[in-house]
C-alpha cells in the first residue's frame, strides 16, 4: 500500500470525552466542487477557506470507523507504517523568520485600515502565521491527544490526506450542528485576553461592534431558507487564556429538509465575518491579495456529515500544519477602523500560544 493514500480524521467534539478515528487507506478522500454538492451526501468533510484546484473541498469515506483511545491507538499502531504523515507528497508552507512576518502584516493592516476608514470595508479579518523549527519525529497522534488533553472545552481535530497535508486544530468555533431535528450556528467575534480582563473586565465598542457584524451576516443569510432563529444575546465564552462574544442561533428542521438543504445553508454561511470581512466577496479578494501565506485549510471547516444521526462542522481554527522540518500556525482578528496595529498584533500573539504552548511542551 502506498503511504501517500492514507487519509484519516482523528477528532473529539466540546466537553465530550470520546475520541473518534475516520480512516480511508484504500482509495482517495471524494473531491467535491462547490459546498451545495454535500446535500444528501454523508461522511467527513474537510473544506477549506477559498475552494480551489489546489484547496478542494474533500470528502472522506472510511473504510475503519473507531471510538475511544484505547481502541484508536492500538488501530493505528497496527497501521504505523501507512498512518505516518508521507510530507514529501504533501503541499508544504516556507518557514518565515518573525520579524518578516510581521512586516508583512504591517503592511496588510495600513492596506486594508486605508479602506476602512474610506468607508468602503466594513470589517476583514487579517490572519498571520508563525513558524517553528521541528528537529525531531513529530508524533502527530500524540500531539492531537495532547491537545485534547489540555483543551477539553474545544473542538480538536486532526487530519491528513494527500491533497492538505497533516493539519491539527483546537478550535472554539461550531459553524453548524444538527441533531434531533435541531440545527444549531453561532456568531463568535470580538476577543478579549485574560489580562484585560483583570483590568476592566469590560468590551470595547470595537469588540461589540465585530460581533455584532457577524451575527447580521448570520441572521440574512439564515433568511432566504425562511429559517425562523431563536436568537440569544451575546455571552462570554472561554478559549485558553482568551475570552470571546458568542450568540446562538437555534431552527428547526427535520432531518431529511436538513441533509437536502445543508450544503446549501453551509454555501450561504462560509466563510462568515468572524473569518472572512464584510463585503464578503471584496474581503475574501484582499485576503488572497494582501496576506503573504495562502491560508489553505486554515479558517475553513471540518466535521461529520451524517445522514442518520448528528452532523457537526467546525471551524478551523487555532491550527496549526505540519512540515517536514517546521511547523506553521495560523491566527487571525478582525480589522475595523477603530483597530490599531499593536493591539491586534497581540490579539494574534495570544491566539499563537494555544498551539505553541503544546509544542514547547512536547519538547520539554
Amino acid at each position: 500500500m502506498n503511504k501517500k493514500e492514507v487519509s484519516y480524521a482523528l477528532f473529539k467534539r466540546p466537553g465530550n470525552g470520546d475520541v473518534h478515528l475516520f480512516f480511508q487507506e484504500n482509495n482517495l478522500p471524494e473531491k467535491i466542487r462547490t459546498l451545495r454538492e454535500l446535500n444528501n451526501k454523508s461522511g467527513f468533510v474537510i473544506a477549506p477557506f477559498i475552494n480551489s484546484i489546489e484547496t478542494p473541498i474533500l470528502l472522506l469515506h472510511p473504510e475503519h470507523q473507531l471510538c475511544g483511545a484505547e481502541k484508536i491507538i492500538s488501530f493505528l499502531n497496527t497501521k504505523r507504517e501507512s498512518s505516518i504523515q508521507d510530507f514529501s507528497h504533501t503541499p508544504s508552507l516556507p518557514y518565515l523568520p518573525e520579524e518578516n512576518v510581521f512586516l508583512h502584516y504591517s503592511k496588510a493592516f495600513q492596506s486594508v485600515k486605508d479602506l476602512l476608514t474610506a468607508g468602503k470595508l466594513e470589517k476583514i479579518v487579517l490572519a498571520r502565521t508563525s513558524s517553528i523549527k521541528n528537529e525531531t519525529d513529530l508524533d502527530a497522534v500524540r500531539f492531537f491527544f495532547n491537545a485534547c488533553e489540555s483543551y477539553p472545552d474545544e473542538y480538536v481535530v486532526l487530519f491528513h490526506t494527500p491533497f492538505t497535508g497533516s493539519w491539527l486544530s483546537a478550535t472554539p468555533e461550531l459553524l453548524l450542528e444538527h441533531t434531533g431535528g435541531i440545527a444549531h450556528t453561532v456568531a463568535i467575534a470580538g476577543t478579549i485576553t485574560k489580562k484585560e480582563q483583570e483590568l476592566s473586565g469590560q468590551w470595547n465598542n470595537k469588540n461589540i461592534k465585530e460581533q455584532q457584524i457577524v451575527a447580521d451576516f448570520i441572521r440574512s443569510r439564515l433568511h432566504p431558507y425562511h429559517i425562523t432563529s431563536t436568537v440569544y444575546e451575546p455571552i462570554r465564552v472561554h478559549s485558553g487564556r482568551l475570552s470571546h462574544l458568542k450568540t446562538n442561533f437555534y431552527f428547526k428542521m427535520e432531518s431529511p429538509k436538513f441533509h437536502e438543504q445543508v450544503g446549501d445553508i453551509l454555501d450561504s454561511l462560509h466563510p462568515t465575518p468572524a473569518v472572512c470581512g464584510v463585503p464578503q466577496e471584496m474581503s475574501m479578494g484582499l485576503i488572497q491579495k494582501l496576506e503573504y501565506l495562502p491560508r489553505l485549510y486554515y479558517s475553513g471547516f471540518t466535521g461529520l456529515l451524517d445522514l442518520d444521526k448528528q452532523t457537526h462542522f467546525y471551524m478551523t481554527l487555532r491550527c496549526l500544519k505540519m512540515d517536514q522540518d517546521h511547523l506553521t500556525l495560523y491566527a487571525g482578528g478582525g480589522i475595523l477602523p477603530m483597530s490599531q496595529l499593536e493591539k491586534e498584533w497581540e490579539e494574534t500573539e495570544e491566539k499563537l500560544k494555544i498551539m505553541k504552548s503544546l509544542f514547547y511542551c512536547r519538547i520539554k
